[in-house]
């Protein structure tokens, strides 16, 4: 019986490795194959549906707003006043939601209140641009773009 179960345990793991690991093989991929002109492309289309923007009101957002002393409409107006292409983290990302709610994921970093902000948002098919992350950033951010010299228009797009 041991022997039996020690085989369904190994089997469901090789399953649990080979199935995260087809997951991060494409967020590598996906990651590999951005481009500045992409992560561009993306910050003038949601700069352009300002009025689309939305943050979620999850816990951990409007805690963080209240830290670093600040409403909903000065972190939107700030992160579409300052942020550009060299503030790019990762993404497009599908959305790890179950079921999956349409809409590639974008991740960013920017100082907002003398504080590095993950940002995270979504953007949807009906045109919302849904931030669901706005907040401290709790782990090291790559920004692969950073020191990057290349010009930039406006809002960085």
């Amino acid at each position: 019986m041991q022997e039996l179960m020690k085989l369904v345990v190994q089997e469901h793991f090789l399953y649990f490795l080979r199935y995260n690991y087809a997951r991060i093989k494409i967020v590598w991929m996906v990651d590999v194959l951005t481009d500045i002109n992409n992560v561009k492309n993306i910050l003038k289309t949601i700069f352009n549906r300002r009025d689309k923007w939305q943050l979620s009101h999850r816990r951990k957002n409007l805690i963080a707003l209240a830290e670093m002393g600040i409403d909903e409409k000065i972190a939107l107006d700030t992160v579409y006043q300052d942020l550009t292409y060299r503030d790019y983290s990762s993404g497009p990302l599908p959305d790890d939601h179950h079921p999956p709610i349409p809409g590639e994921v974008w991740i960013f970093g920017l100082n907002i209140s003398d504080e590095l902000c993950y940002l995270k948002f979504q953007d949807r098919p009906n045109g919302v641009v849904m931030w669901t992350s706005l907040h401290q950033a709790e782990y090291p951010l790559e920004f692969p773009f950073k020191n990057n010299e290349e010009g930039s228009g406006s809002n960085g797009a």
